[in-house]
């Protein structure tokens, strides 16, 4: 291996041209990159091209053992969380509480005030620390949280531990975005979405106690097996490492930078696409915020609960969109942040665009929940035409080089790592 390393360094690895035309090459833009896959993807090129194509399918088969089943179990639990209030009303909470008319409503959209008021401080935190860890705490905390809704005695009390749960839960989605975004390339991001999204079809049986109980246990599980990032996930040698950064460096976004940049924060509040993508979060958050907490009564009223499982289509797209298409990791922290703060609010209108005095059938609740898809629909090719013709423009503009099958080239994966935004990497090309 040494004598391949020395080799790779004396002569160009042909990925990335001789050592004057790199744009990684040169020292003052090594000291630029503040990512922290930066150190590990300067050391591709100690590797030769055969190398690191060899070893990619092994690191990538790694992550697929050991980052998936720890995000499909976590995903399990959290939306087995979400379904308890469900569960729960179907038994005798509402009567034990005093959850009667809109009250039990407000119990459940109190959550999502929880949710809203934490979404963006939460994605920050996500940038700014370590992310197994804190995603670790968090779910550590939200156990607690759970299993403290068995001392719930009245609608006030409810309406507290709501809210809490509501504030500690809005870290784990954003946090999973963002681990995938970190061991997966744009391509491989929309099959392990579906994959975690669908464990939530497990979460249909267990309430308080005991998914309190499953979250602490978990908590521990994460945070000893669960990388902050590929440069210290302890189950990759360091050549795989660096084979890890080389996989995902085509994203164009980097690994992940910590510092906070008010120019990025305030590019993603008028940025089209974060705002489309917003709005797409609005009325996911009303189809969910509707759906979940009133599925026995749509149950009774139309005899399925249909219009539940046709939302989980737009919040892959969402959430694949903001890890592949939103570049610079203030920005993208902003833009997840927003995308969860508006869900949130669509949660708590949809919680209450159910009326009692409707009830069974719910005209206007169903009114609302057709014209939030149609609206996702509109929003989607919208966003879909937008971004053709911006890669377009750039394309007649720098013209066409040669690009990777996620349409990276390396000038491109260098501005990744210097933390360049979409808006202003004219070298970036959307994923559509």
């Amino acid at each position: 291996m040494a004598d391949t390393k020395e080799s790779a360094t004396s002569s160009p690895s042909p990925n990335h041209g001789t050592l004057e035309s790199d744009p990684l090459a040169n020292p003052a833009v090594e000291k630029q990159m503040r990512d922290i896959g930066a150190d590990l993807y300067l050391e591709v090129q100690q590797y030769s091209a055969a190398e690191l194509s060899s070893e990619r399918a092994v690191v990538k088969r790694k992550l697929d053992l050991i980052i998936m089943p720890i995000i499909c179990m976590t995903y399990t639990i959290q939306f087995l969380d979400k379904l308890s209030l469900n569960y729960a009303s179907a038994y005798t909470l509402i009567p034990d509480l005093g959850l009667q008319g809109q009250r039990y409503s407000w119990v459940a959209a109190i959550f999502n005030f929880g949710y809203l008021f934490w979404a963006i401080p939460a994605n920050l935190l996500i940038q700014r620390l370590p992310v197994a860890k804190y995603t670790g705490t968090m779910i550590l905390v939200w156990s607690v949280l759970l299993i403290a809704h068995v001392g719930a005695r009245n609608y006030a009390g409810a309406l507290v531990w709501r809210f809490l749960l509501g504030m500690f839960e809005a870290s784990i989605s954003p946090a999973i975005m963002n681990i995938v975004s970190m061991f997966y390339t744009r391509s491989e991001q929309p099959l392990r979405m579906c994959i975690f999204l669908a464990f939530n079809g497990m979460a249909t049986m267990l309430i308080f106690l005991v998914i309190g109980l499953m979250n602490f246990v978990w908590a521990w599980v994460f945070l000893y097996f669960m990388p902050d990032s590929p440069s210290s996930a302890r189950f990759l040698t360091h050549k795989q490492k660096v084979i890890a950064i080389h996989r995902i460096a085509e994203n164009m976004i980097g690994v992940k930078t910590k510092q906070f940049q008010w120019k990025q924060a305030v590019e993603a509040a008028y940025d089209v696409k974060v705002i489309c993508l917003a709005l797409v979060g609005l009325s996911c958050g009303v189809i969910n915020g509707g759906v979940s907490n009133f599925a026995s009564s749509l149950i009774k009223g139309y005899g399925c609960t249909w219009l539940q499982y046709l939302v989980g289509a737009p919040v892959i797209l969402s959430w694949n969109l903001l890890t592949s298409n939103i570049a610079g990791h203030t920005k993208r922290s902003i833009a997840n942040g927003l995308w969860f703060t508006f869900y949130a609010a669509g949660n708590i209108a949809g919680a209450n665009i159910f009326f009692a005095r409707e009830a069974p059938r719910y005209f206007s609740a169903l009114t609302g929940l057709i014209v939030c898809y149609c609206g996702i629909f509109t929003i989607g090719l919208f966003l879909r035409q937008y971004m053709w013709w911006e890669n377009r423009r750039r394309d007649r503009k720098m013209g066409v080089t040669d690009r990777t099958k996620n349409g990276a080239d390396e000038q491109a994966i260098a501005e990744g790592f210097r933390d360049g935004t979409d808006l202003g990497n004219l070298h970036f090309r959307y994923c559509l």
